[in-house]
């Protein structure tokens, strides 16, 4: 904007503050929710699997879910799981995902990123203890209470 260098150049004094007295450039998990807004610690699992093997640039929300992970006593739960695969993120999708296999052969898709690109993806949620297809009304109170959080200052990012 030219009015701001204009103004800049008006200016006698510029105070700053620096990086670290205000904030702690880092970031700390509040909660791992369902779409319903409940604690739900397999939230947690899935966050704490996609972040951990992941081998693409770590972020500070991937060091925030894997340290709340450890704080939960999950840290270990990576011993149970290995890494198949992986779709590193990208920006114009928004989202990572890897595949992991667990002891018993079992393989998951973990899917983490912008919560409105992973709801325009999913087809079906979990909701009040059914798998059910994703409707618009759901897809609304999803939206409204990330709005919520959103106003508290809260990033969120959805885990399918």
């Amino acid at each position: 904007d030219l009015n701001a260098i204009q103004n800049f150049g008006g200016m006698d004094v510029l105070c700053t503050d620096k990086t670290g007295t205000l904030t702690q450039d880092k970031v700390v998990l509040e909660y791992s929710l369902d779409i319903e807004g409940n604690e739900d610690s397999r939230v947690l699992r899935h966050a704490f699997l996609n972040s951990y093997h992941q081998t693409g640039l770590k972020n500070l929300m991937d060091i925030a879910i894997v340290n709340h992970a450890n704080e939960k006593d999950m840290i270990e739960l990576w011993k149970d799981y290995k890494k198949v695969d992986e779709i590193p993120f990208d920006f114009s999708r928004r989202r990572m995902s890897v595949v992991v296999e667990d002891k018993y052969g079992k393989t998951q898709l973990i899917t983490k990123g912008a919560i409105e690109e992973m709801i325009s993806v999913c087809s079906h949620v979990e909701y009040k203890g059914k798998i059910e297809p994703i409707t618009e009304k759901i897809k609304d109170e999803i939206l409204e209470t990330v709005a919520g959080y959103n106003r508290e200052g809260m990033r969120i990012l959805g885990i399918a």
